[in-house]
């Protein structure tokens, strides 16, 4: 599996000629070589007045649409999202509205309740499913500061989301920091 980032699907369309040229080889070489694509995704979308209240700022919030872009102009760039990595949703749009001394300055995360983060996340996977039917969902998340006192509240919101998009998540990332661990 090749994990890209979101950015250059979003903005393909704001590419040089060259710039798009590169990412269309290196998504035909995938293809090609039968390596399955993976993309990390924010999993919360907000409309503009919503990002007025919170999530402005927040990694893995994002406005209404971006999901859609990037679906759009990775099938265009004749790709296909084998994997939706959603970008650590329980932590930022969860975790940090519980704990908000410990977001980035200048930002207010949002404090979604498990059942209410599942059903966004369900929606914005449900986006990237109209464009890629045979789309499966995994969570990157930091495991080592949210499950300690947060696993009751991860499984209520696991247990949700499989509601929401007929499925389990097909992989789970530790995403550890290196000062975390040093």
């Amino acid at each position: 599996v090749f994990k890209f980032y979101s950015q250059p699907f979003a903005f393909f369309d704001r590419m040089s000629a060259s710039e798009q040229q590169r990412l269309r080889t290196a998504i035909s070489f995938l293809r090609d070589n039968h390596i399955a694509v993976a993309v990390e995704l924010p999993a919360v979308e907000r409309t503009e007045a919503q990002l007025s209240v919170c999530g402005r700022g927040v990694e893995g919030v994002v406005g209404t649409g971006y999901l859609q872009s990037v679906a759009n102009n990775m099938k265009a760039a004749g790709g296909v999202i084998d994997f939706f990595a959603m970008d650590e949703p329980f932590y930022y749009s969860y975790y940090l509205g519980l704990n908000p001394a410990e977001a980035t300055p200048g930002t207010t995360p949002c404090a979604y309740s498990p059942n209410d983060l599942a059903a966004v996340v369900g929606a914005s996977f449900k986006v990237v499913r109209d464009v890629f039917p045979g789309v499966v969902l995994g969570d990157i998340e930091p495991y080592y500061k949210v499950l300690p006192n947060h696993q009751t509240a991860y499984t209520q919101f696991l247990t949700a989301l499989r509601s929401q998009i007929g499925a389990e998540i097909a992989f789970a990332h530790d995403d550890v920091s290196g000062a975390e661990i040093a």
